[in-house]
């Protein structure tokens, strides 16, 4: 039997906007608001997007999901479905490539 090891990742906001920097060729994002000033804010923001019907950059539930509980494993999915994760990188090219072809950007 072979034994498999199951590597936790956590992977900031800021690597992936880096990450998607790199890939793009756009310029990197240099200023970061406090997490807790754009929690606080969110409210706001929605409200605000809502008004000129247009889709918010943020919502008081995204803000919930990034700083929720990230540990969780592919373990099982790996070990009964044969799954293999992807690198963030080539998910991120996938990503953006769906997106262009949906003329999303």
């Amino acid at each position: 039997m072979s034994v498999i090891s199951y590597q936790m990742h956590i992977i900031s906001v800021k690597t992936i906007l880096d990450a998607l920097s790199d890939i793009t060729g756009k310029r990197k994002i240099k200023v970061y608001l406090p997490f807790s000033f754009l929690k606080h804010t969110s409210i706001f923001v929605e409200y605000t997007y809502k008004l000129v019907k247009k889709p918010p950059l943020f919502t008081p539930y995204s803000m919930y999901t990034l700083n929720s509980n990230s540990n969780f494993t592919h373990e099982k999915a790996s070990k009964e479905l044969d799954f293999h994760p992807r690198d963030m990188r080539t998910s991120l090219i996938d990503t953006i490539d769906w997106l262009r072809l949906i003329k999303r950007i």
